[in-house]
C-alpha cells in the first residue's frame, strides 16, 4: 500500500475502516468474477460472451507486497492471477454460431429461410388426391431426416418430380435442407441447376481468382447437395459433362443429393440429351445416358401433385398485405 494512501487512512478513520473491510473481504473471498452476469446468458452467469472471467486477488496481494502490482508484471509473474473459463452456455453459443455459419454458406434463398417440414402445408392442394400425395411426400421427407444416417451410408438422396411449375418441389426440397442443418448440423449447399454451369464458366474469365476445379470440387464434396430445377437449362455437352462429373463423384463417395425437376429420372436420361446424329439417347446405349444412370444410383423418386399452388399462395399473401395498404386510419379527436 503506498504511503499517500496510508496517510489518508490515518486522517480518515471511516476510509480506514472501509479499506480494512475490503481487504478482509478479499482475504476471505479472493476469487472474483470480473464480467457481470447478464440476461444475455440463459443461465444468468456470464455477460453473454459464453465465458466467465476471474481474478484471484490473493495473488495480486502477494505481488503487491513486493511493490510490483502492475498488469504486465502480474501476467508475467503468475498466469493464474486472471483467467477465463467456459460458461454453462458456452456450448450452446458455439452450436448457435456454427449453425449460423452453416446456414450462411448453404445458399438457402431468403424466400425459404423459414421453410421446414413441420410447416409444409399439403392442405393447399385443391383435391383430396393431391392432398394425400402431398401428405405422403411430407411423411417420406420426415422419415428421410429421421433415418439420415442410414440414407447417408447408402449415399441416397431424393429426386422430387412434378411436370407442373409451382407444385411445391422447391419448397419440399429446401424444407429438407433446412431441417438437415437445424436438426443434424449437416453441411448443405443449395444451388439452382442453371447456376452450376454459370459458376464454372465464371472461372474462365480474365481476373478470376478461382479455377473450374475449385468450383466443381465444392459441388462434388459438400455433405448434401440440393439442386433445384434440374433440366431447366438448355442441354449441351458442357452441362452434360459437368453433371456427370459431379454425380459420378457423389455416387462413388456415397454423398446424398436432393434434386427437383420437371422431368422424371427416366425422362432426363432419355430426353434431355441427344446423340450426335440427333437420335434420343436411351439407357440401352450405355455411355450415351450416363448422367441418367448416375441419377438412378443417387436418388429415390418422389412424385409431387400435378398442381400449381404458387399462384394461390401469392394471392393469399397479397390479400394480407392489401389489408394493410387500404386499412383506414383511426380518427382520433
Amino acid at each position: 500500500m503506498n504511503k499517500a494512501l496510508e496517510e489518508m487512512m490515518e486522517k480518515s478513520p471511516e476510509l480506514k475502516r472501509r479499506m480494512n473491510d475490503v481487504q478482509s473481504y478479499y482475504r476471505e473471498n479472493p476469487i472474483e468474477q470480473i464480467n457481470q452476469a447478464s440476461d444475455k446468458c440463459p443461465y444468468h452467469k456470464c455477460d453473454g460472451s459464453g465465458l466467465l472471467w476471474f481474478k484471484d486477488w490473493s495473488i495480486a496481494a502477494e505481488i503487491q507486497k513486493n511493490g510490483k502490482l502492475d498488469d504486465e508484471v502480474v501476467y508475467k509473474a503468475d498466469k493464474k492471477f486472471e483467467w477465463k473459463e467456459p460458461c454453462k452456455c458456452y456450448g450452446q453459443r458455439q452450436k448457435a454460431l456454427e449453425l449460423k455459419k452453416k446456414l450462411s454458406t448453404a445458399g438457402i434463398p431468403k424466400l425459404f429461410q423459414d421453410a421446414h417440414l413441420n410447416n409444409f402445408n399439403y392442405g393447399v392442394y385443391t383435391t383430396e388426391q393431391h392432398k394425400q400425395i402431398g401428405k405422403v411426400n411430407r411423411l417420406a421427407a420426415v422419415n428421410y431426416i429421421k433415418n439420415f444416417e442410414e440414407m447417408k451410408s447408402a449415399g441416397k438422396g431424393l429426386y422430387i418430380y412434378s411436370s407442373i411449375k409451382g407444385s411445391g418441389k422447391t419448397r419440399l426440397a429446401i424444407s429438407i435442407a433446412n431441417d438437415l442443418v437445424h436438426q443434424l448440423g449437416v453441411n448443405v449447399a443449395v444451388v439452382k441447376a442453371v447456376n452450376m454451369s454459370k459458376e464454372v464458366r465464371k472461372t474462365y474469365s480474365q481476373g478470376s481468382n478461382m479455377n473450374d476445379l475449385d468450383v466443381i470440387s465444392a459441388f462434388q464434396k459438400v455433405d448434401v447437395l440440393v439442386i433445384d430445377d434440374l433440366a431447366a437449362e438448355k442441354p449441351s455437352e458442357f452441362v452434360e459433362e459437368l453433371l456427370y462429373t459431379i454425380f459420378d463423384y457423389r455416387v462413388e463417395q456415397k454423398l446424398p443429393t436432393i434434386i427437383t425437376s420437371n422431368l422424371t429420372i427416366e425422362e432426363f436420361g432419355t430426353q434431355q440429351y441427344k446423340s450426335k446424329d440427333g437420335q434420343i439417347k436411351s439407357y440401352a446405349e450405355g455411355d450415351d445416358s450416363r448422367v441418367g444412370s448416375r441419377l438412378k444410383k443417387l436418388c429415390m423418386e418422389l412424385f409431387m401433385p400435378e398442381e400449381s399452388v404458387r399462384d394461390r399462395e401469392s394471392e393469399y399473401e397479397n390479400n394480407k398485405l392489401e389489408q394493410l395498404l387500404f386499412k383506414e386510419e383511426n380518427n382520433e379527436h
